[in-house]
């Protein structure tokens, strides 16, 4: 018996409710549920912290304590605008479990909005975190 290793894929399309200023902007984002490369989903506070020319790890000498200098990774996935459009595209990556959660969502015919967390790095604009949940984010 052959388990496949091929990853979900799950495109979700919608209106932007928040912030003010992209609301009414289409977006469309693939969500890849994999466990490939899963050392990158799975990371912990000990995988990301900065290391030196051999390795090692680096710190922070503060009040005579030494404090672990940590490098978080960049984000989860990438969202860009589209030139000249009022429309967006994001793909990120995500547990398959999260994927089997968003389609059993999916699924139940309610109304489901997408919070995503993004940061600006210089041109990039990176998905720090994101959820699906049948409560509207802007309300909480």
């Amino acid at each position: 018996m052959r388990v496949s290793k091929l990853p979900t894929r799950l495109t979700v399309a919608g209106i932007a409710t928040y912030p003010e200023e992209r609301a009414g902007e289409t977006y469309e984002v693939t969500i890849y549920g994999d466990n490939l490369g899963s050392g990158d989903i799975r990371a912990t506070v000990k995988d990301v912290q900065e290391r030196d020319d051999r390795c090692a790890p680096k710190y922070l000498q503060y009040r005579g304590r030494q404090i672990p200098i940590y490098k978080p990774p960049p984000g989860m996935g990438l969202i860009d605008k589209i030139h000249g459009e009022r429309r967006w595209t994001a793909w990120l990556r995500v547990s398959p479990r999260f994927t089997s959660d968003a389609l059993a969502l999916l699924g139940n015919g309610r109304a489901l909005f997408l919070a995503i967390h993004e940061r600006k790095t210089n041109r990039t604009r990176w998905v720090q975190s994101a959820s699906l949940q049948t409560t509207d984010p802007a309300e909480e």
